[in-house]
């Protein structure tokens, strides 16, 4: 997406784009949208491990124990006692391959 227009001009905003596009030459426009798809595959790659690491340090915690623990024992969990969560690690792109 390069601007925002309104509805009425949508459709012939976008055909006018896609135009200009189909003269650019082939292999610049396929190497733009691999650059742009790579950017974006990186980011969700390092979100993904990131939520993992996280998912996996909520599930050996405190909660997860008293939650479980509540759950076996037919009663409600008391999050009090609880000790805080750790700070998330930041993980680089360059860490995740």
């Amino acid at each position: 997406m390069t601007r925002v227009v309104a509805e009425p001009i949508l459709l012939s905003t976008a055909f006018e784009t896609a135009q200009k596009l189909a003269q650019q030459p082939a292999g610049a426009v396929q190497a733009s949208k691999r650059l742009m798809k790579r950017a974006s595959r990186d980011q969700t790659a390092t979100a993904a491990k990131i939520e993992i690491e996280e998912f996996v340090s909520r599930l050996q915690s405190s909660d997860a124990k008293e939650a479980l623990a509540a759950f076996f024992a037919k009663r409600k969990p008391d999050f009090t006692q609880a000790k805080a969560a750790p700070p998330l690690r930041v993980v680089q792109p360059s860490a995740i391959e």
